[in-house]
């Protein structure tokens, strides 16, 4: 396996170690470290929340700027294109704008942990500070999906290595760097601290972290599910929990060796699936914690234990601190743990992921140079005192358990791929049992062809059909039309004649007008138009009007006059003129005028005190009330209970008994309770002032509303009637 590096500085945050572990390092000159300013790029970085950091680079000529994510765990490079709807507020590169872009013919897809991302593949240069790298491939995004339109960024930077790029023939970029200045070395640093986080690009300089800075180093892995470099990995040959008091926890959890990927394109640390259970018990332990959310209650930070890695020899004390306020969120007693489980992202992950939360605490230096160097050599000129895996002296631990754990991962990567096997066996069985199928499917294809036609024969039929009765329909239909013009003439001769009979109407009306226009100029006038109502609402007939000099006592002389528009000329006539009052009749007959009836045909008061009967009956339906006497109307036979005194019934025929005058008492009095019940005032004179009163009633604004009050009414004390809506 070549050996590769990945150098790291000790913890620059200032925690004390503990008291078992001390970072033990190796002491190199600070020239030998330093990077000359005209050697080395340096790109200040910003960061959101502490999440996420990014650089701004120039792309294309003349250049547009970009926020990118400067990312150790992917190897691409992509910006949002012009063309993109689903990129959020992110800026776009506009290629047309630019005389230094090439396009290709590739498609890409990248995908990430906050979503995927789909487009084409174009060149073109990119500016790192004072650092222009010409034909760069990368990938211009026409579709952003997940949570990446949300990202800061614009788009992403991949510093990885090429074995994991989905760009074809893509160039690493500080291959491509080393190529353009043979000054500039294949090396990238950064330095994430919350006041000034800086990216280093062809160098690194320790002067960021103050005088004594030294380097401690370690080689690059590849991954056993892979036959080449693609992350940054390193192995971690112990790691431990430590206390704030009781010091270490547990046993080594990473025996003999675990791999971590050190990404700065990932904002927490992710836990192997196999260590995630101890790990976060060993964290939770003490404390009131929802194991789902991760969050613990009434607790701070210092209550959490120091997470504890060792990249180099045991025997070294080289341990690196991820304090618990790198991976614990606490804010008013409540903590947020940052350790997320691996196996979210597949459950045959078995190697850590330290993200920014784990690099914020170190200057972080990637170095290219030592990649090549270490390729040159060869396996037999190593130390052969130590594993190339653990570091640790053959003469003290074995090899073995090393090997052990790489053939227990190269099984576990084998039963995965038998397990592909299988699948695509099955698949493979699938896909013959398909195709067997299809060819049963043609076979029902041709005969469901064959009913295809015997169906459109059919078809044709129908439609022949169909034309035959459309056109019997047309027909039908013009002789419905014929018909409805038939119809429309005769409702057309039916509106000419309903117009000629009210054009007929209008003089009788006329004349009706002028008749009580010669009416006397305060009580006839009055009458008149009382007349008129009562004829609209009792179907009351006029009679020719006579002399009718002793009417002075009529009740209806006394009203107001309602009439409206009479014309100046009618009303100087009337001034002029003295014209007889007329008769209220009924039925052809005459109505009583006086409070006697012995004048009066009996004929005609029966038929008038029968009307009124039937009037009080009709207006029960619209006013829920019981009278104080019930009647019974009969025509002119009717008949009024007498309930005050007893059963007992009185005639409305008049026969010159006493039954007679009571029963038009008791009338009289129905009327009346039927007024009060409605708010309006009576007359008791004679049935024409009862026809009266009850078009007061028809009239009144209370019309179907119930009596509230019924004090002083003469029949209260006797009988309670009831007045309903």
């Amino acid at each position: 396996m070549d050996m590769l590096l990945l150098l790291l500085l000790a913890s620059v945050v200032g925690s004390t170690c503990s008291a078992f572990a001390r970072i033990a390092l190796s002491v190199q000159p600070r020239n030998a470290a330093m990077m000359q300013e005209r050697q080395t790029s340096r790109l200040r970085l910003g960061s959101v929340r502490g999440d996420q950091f990014f650089g701004s680079v120039s792309v294309g000529t003349p250049p547009q700027t970009f926020r990118v994510l400067l990312d150790t765990g992917s190897s691409d490079a992509w910006l949002p294109d012009a063309s993109c709807s689903t990129c959020g507020q992110h800026s776009r590169f506009h290629r047309q704008l630019s005389s230094s872009f090439r396009p290709t013919r590739q498609r890409f897809q990248g995908v990430y942990g906050s979503g995927d991302s789909f487009g084409i593949v174009g060149v073109d240069v990119f500016t790192f500070g004072n650092v222009a790298v010409p034909d760069l491939a990368f990938a211009m995004l026409s579709e952003e999906t997940g949570d990446i339109p949300t990202l800061a960024s614009d788009g992403v930077i991949g510093l990885a290595f090429a074995g994991m790029s989905n760009i074809l023939h893509a160039q690493v970029l500080l291959d491509a760097v080393s190529k353009l200045d043979p000054q500039m070395k294949s090396v990238f640093a950064f330095y994430l601290a919350k006041d000034a986080p800086e990216f280093h690009f062809g160098g690194y300089d320790l002067g960021v972290v103050g005088e004594g800075a030294v380097l401690a180093k370690f080689p690059v892995l590849i991954l056993p599910i892979a036959t080449q470099l693609t992350y940054w990995t390193i192995a971690i040959n112990d790691f431990h929990l430590v206390r704030q008091v009781g010091g270490q926890v547990g046993s080594n959890l990473c025996d003999p060796f675990c791999y971590a990927i050190i990404d700065t394109g990932s904002s927490f640390t992710y836990v192997p699936p196999k260590l995630y259970d101890s790990v976060i018990a060993e964290v939770t332990r003490g404390k009131v914690c929802d194991l789902e959310q991760l969050t613990c209650d009434g607790v701070g930070s210092e209550s959490f234990p120091t997470l504890s890695f060792s990249f180099g020899s045991a025997s070294d004390g080289n341990f690196f601190q991820l304090p618990p306020r790198s991976y614990v969120d606490c804010n008013n007693g409540t903590c947020d743990i940052n350790l997320l489980n691996h196996g979210t992202l597949g459950e045959e992950l078995f190697w850590w992921v330290l993200g920014d939360n784990f690099v914020q605490a170190y200057y972080t230096v990637f170095d290219f140079e030592k990649l090549q160097y270490f390729k040159k050599k060869k396996y037999s000129d190593m130390d052969k005192s130590e594993c190339a895996l653990c570091h640790r002296r053959r003469g003290v631990f074995s090899c073995a358990s090393c090997t052990s754990a790489m053939l227990q991962q190269r099984r576990t990567m084998l039963s995965a791929l038998q397990a592909d096997v299988a699948v695509l066996r099955k698949k493979t069985g699938f896909a013959l049992n398909t195709k067997s199928a299809l060819v049963d499917a043609e076979q029902r294809l041709d005969k469901c062809m064959q009913q295809v036609e015997q169906l459109a024969e059919r078809v044709m039929k129908t439609r022949e059909r169909l034309c035959s009765e459309r056109i019997a329909v047309v027909e039908r239909t013009s002789k419905l039309e014929d018909r409805t013009e038939k119809v429309e003439d005769a409702q057309h001769k039916l509106k000419l004649e309903a117009q000629r009979a009210e054009s007929l109407h209008a003089p009788v009306l006329e004349c009706l007008d002028y008749q009580v226009q010669w009416a006397d100029e305060n009580a006839a006038k009055v009458r008149g138009d009382r007349l008129r109502e009562l004829f609209a609402l009792f179907g009351l007939t006029p009679e020719e009007p006579t002399d009718d000099a002793n009417d002075d006592d009529d009740p209806l002389s006394t009203l107001p006059d309602e009439r409206e528009g009479v014309s100046e000329e009618i009303k100087q006539r009337k001034a002029r003129q003295k014209v007889p009052v007329f008769f209220r009749t009924i039925v052809g007959l005459p109505l009583p005028i006086s409070g006697r009836y012995d004048n009066v045909p009996p004929e005609v008061v029966s038929a008038a005190l029968s009307k009124i009967i039937h009037l009080l009956h009709c207006l029960v339906k619209y006013l829920k009330i019981t009278y104080p006497h019930p009647m019974e109307f009969n025509g002119s036979f009717s008949t009024i209970g007498n309930t005050s005194e007893g059963a007992g019934c009185h005639t409305l025929y008049p026969d010159g008994s006493d039954g007679f005058d009571r029963g038009v008492d008791m009338l009289l009095q129905n009327v009346a309770f039927l007024c009060m019940c409605q708010g309006v005032t009576t007359n008791n004179v004679h049935p024409t002032d009862m026809l009266g009163n009850l078009l007061q009633v028809y009239k009144s604004t209370r019309l179907g509303t119930l009596c509230d009050n019924m004090d002083g009414n003469e029949f209260a004390s006797k009988h309670m009637y009831e007045c309903m809506r």
